[in-house]
């Protein structure tokens, strides 16, 4: 058998996955927390390869900010060739074409965006199922820009949110 030796990085931005849950007012807050994603995966999905985390913000996608995007883009070359950035979904697919327009076209890196409908502080949450799915078509994928969500795999540029059904969907 042998040994994975891809590496990870992982830029995080925010949105529904990193949110925290409030039992008692039974509501779901934006913490300035530091990021539960380190913890789950080290306790859930152990990985057998390093992961670099580079937080980049912790924001409701809906509230990125050009000065944000620039954060991603520099995390990004600073970056390994296997990057996940987790990302709130409602812009999800906005930030993954803007990628695909400023990023150099030999980038010569797997890009993936991923997030959560449920914080990943809740049970059941789709936040651990699409980590690890974002992970694993990470090495499996060409370079390019791509978002999973869901166990669907989309190229940037040819995905949008359907904001009445809460699913992604190819135009």
């Amino acid at each position: 058998m042998t040994q994975n030796t891809h590496s990870f990085d992982i830029i995080i931005t925010g949105g529904t996955l990193e949110k925290q849950y409030d039992p008692i007012a039974q509501t779901t807050l934006s913490t300035d927390d530091p990021s539960p994603i380190p913890n789950f995966l080290k306790r859930y999905i152990q990985p057998k390869f390093d992961i670099n985390y580079h937080p980049v913000c912790n924001v409701d996608s809906r509230d990125m900010t050009e000065e944000i995007y620039q954060k991603i883009i520099e995390a990004i070359s600073n970056s390994g060739e296997h990057i996940i950035i987790t990302h709130g979904t409602d812009t999800m697919s906005i930030t993954a074409d803007l990628l695909l327009e400023r990023l150099p076209k030999n980038h010569n890196k797997t890009i993936i965006l991923t997030g959560s409908m449920y914080p990943i502080a809740l049970h059941p949450s789709d936040a651990g199922f699409n980590l690890g799915y974002a992970i694993a078509q990470c090495q499996a994928l060409e370079t390019g820009i791509y978002l999973c969500m869901n166990a669907q795999t989309f190229k940037a540029g040819n995905v949008t949110k359907n904001l009445e059904k809460g699913v992604f969907e190819a135009p």
